[in-house]
């Protein structure tokens, strides 16, 4: 069988701990590179691949895989589906050391980083980003395209809509509702922020999360 190789869509920060993420979660795929269009981005770090070509260049090969690693959920919709467009094809990166529980459903093209942890029958759609040392709780939905930042914690029965993003150590108690089904109905959760009652499409903070 023809190894796949896997290009990592951006070559910032999120990038650069995706790339070493897919070493630990895909053994059997290489890291070919990164797409970029700021060809001097990694000029400053030794040890990754390097970049290839800017992503609204990029025609896919046929062994190629790809995951999108920007951590604005807009644009990583726009380069998915631009990719998409081209018959590129995802693949989710889930780190060994993230936990997951029984009954969790997990879409294409996801990043779940390490130390996060999702319980019992939580779903989690397309393209989703999951930061470092979050909780998500039992019975959750979250949809395509969202944002969880590193250590978020979300109870029980939570949906988080399409294109939604928490920002850092962001809380939710349970039940909570953020978004829409479309992403122009996205809620947007700035750092540190604890949202106690559901918000349909606006930017909240602080505690409790009120839209500002």
């Amino acid at each position: 069988m023809t190894q796949k190789n896997l290009i990592i869509i951006g070559a910032s920060a999120l990038a650069r701990e995706v790339c070493y993420y897919a070493n630990d979660a895909l053994p059997n795929i290489r890291v070919r590179g990164f797409l970029d269009s700021r060809k001097d981005i990694l000029d400053n770090y030794a040890g990754y691949p390097p970049i290839i070509a800017s992503p609204d260049e990029y025609m896919p090969t046929e062994n190629d895989v790809f995951v999108c690693a920007l951590g604005e959920p807009d644009m990583r919709e726009k380069y998915v589906k631009l990719i998409e467009s081209r018959g590129g094809n995802f693949i989710s990166v889930v780190h060994p050391n993230a936990f997951i529980a029984h009954g969790v459903n997990i879409g294409i093209g996801t990043i779940i980083s390490p130390g996060a942890i999702i319980t019992n029958d939580t779903r989690i759609g397309n393209h989703v980003y999951i930061g470092i040392g979050t909780n998500i709780n039992h019975d959750c939905i979250i949809d395509d395209f969202a944002s969880v930042s590193p250590g978020c914690t979300i109870a029980g029965w939570c949906k988080i809509g399409r294109n939604c993003f928490l920002g850092v150590s962001c809380t939710l108690i349970p039940h909570i509702t953020l978004g829409g089904a479309e992403s122009s109905q996205s809620v947007y959760v700035a750092a540190g922020g604890v949202v106690t009652q559901s918000y349909h499409s606006t930017r909240i903070m602080g505690v409790p999360a009120k839209p500002k």
